[in-house]
C-alpha cells in the first residue's frame, strides 16, 4: 500500500483560547506549577489526598512565579 508522506495537505492545528466555567463540589482548591519528570510532569499535593479522586486544570499564566 503506497502512503503519501507530504504535508501539502495537512492542515496546522492552532490553538483557541476560550474561557471556560466549570462548576464542582470540592473541599479545597490548590495552585501549583508541575514539574518535569521523564516524558511526562508530576504535581506535588498533601498526602491527605492519597487516593482521592483529583481533578487537574490546564491554565495558561505567563506571568506565573513559583512560590
Amino acid at each position: 500500500m503506497y502512503m503519501n508522506k507530504s504535508n501539502k495537505n495537512k492542515k496546522k492545528k492552532e490553538k483557541v483560547k476560550k474561557e471556560i466555567v466549570i462548576k464542582f463540589w470540592g473541599s479545597e482548591i490548590l495552585e501549583r506549577k508541575a514539574s518535569k519528570f521523564g516524558t511526562g510532569a508530576h504535581v506535588i499535593i498533601p498526602k491527605k489526598y492519597a487516593g482521592k479522586k483529583i481533578k487537574i486544570i490546564v491554565g495558561e499564566d505567563e506571568n506565573y512565579e513559583s512560590k
